[in-house]
């Protein structure tokens, strides 16, 4: 189910308001936000229910039946082994499943936890990509690199970026070196914390002061109305 919901709604809608898992509507600097995003994305989208009524509703469906056959799949196999053995089922199925979700939430709250207010088309101020990260696995940190480029091989990522610098310079992307993902979130959902995140910031222009940088970061995690469709021109 999780990857014909991700390619076939995430990557197909690239966070604007269409998308289950966007994070367009919250303020990013407030942690009673993010658990607001956490309930949304487990119960809706990865339970499955926001998938099936998204591809119903956008008549996709050839995904839908894909989407409907796993869903019939997990949850049959769920009441198994409830009726079996609730505890096993609780212990074994059920909380790994919640625990997989709120993972998910976190990752993708944050890998998508800025945006641009002013120009909600432009989706390259809408992922992170984090250079010179020691934590990063497969290199997801170049999250914009795996939007562009979605049926790219994990390590074209860093190539990716280095090859289309000017184009990221030009619609001011948001990157940041030696910070993990996991601090990211932190510095930036609790807002007097941006100062700090600020000195991460990799300003391609070499145009903006500690201080704009600062309040654009504050502007870039607000919420903002978007457009339905992403451009990547």
């Amino acid at each position: 189910m999780e990857r014909c919901a991700h390619v076939g709604i995430h990557h197909a809608e690239n966070n604007n308001d269409r998308d289950n898992l966007s994070t367009l509507q919250y303020d990013r600097t407030n942690l009673f936000h993010f658990l607001k995003y956490v309930l949304y994305n487990c119960f809706w989208h990865n339970s499955g229910v926001g998938p099936l009524v998204y591809f119903y509703k956008n008549q996709k469906w050839k995904l839908f039946r894909q989407m409907a056959t796993g869903f019939i799949f997990f949850y049959g196999i769920l009441g198994v082994f409830l009726a079996v053995d609730w505890r096993f089922a609780l212990v074994y199925l059920v909380l790994p499943h919640l625990t997989h979700n709120a993972l998910n939430a976190f990752l993708n709250w944050t890998w998508h936890i800025f945006s641009d207010p002013d120009r909600s088309e432009n989706y390259y101020a809408s992922a992170i990509t984090l250079i010179e990260d020691e934590d990063d696995f497969l290199f997801e940190n170049y999250h914009l690199s795996h939007h562009l480029n979605p049926s790219g091989h994990w390590s074209e990522n860093g190539l990716h970026f280095q090859e289309q610098q000017d184009l990221y310079r030009e619609k001011e992307a948001m990157v940041f070196r030696n910070i993990n993902l996991k601090d990211l979130f932190v510095l930036t959902t609790r807002s007097t914390r941006l100062e700090i995140l600020a000195k991460s910031y990799v300003d391609l222009t070499n145009k903006l002061s500690h201080e704009e940088i600062v309040e654009l970061l504050k502007k870039r995690a607000s919420p903002v109305k978007s457009q339905h469709q992403r451009q990547f021109t």
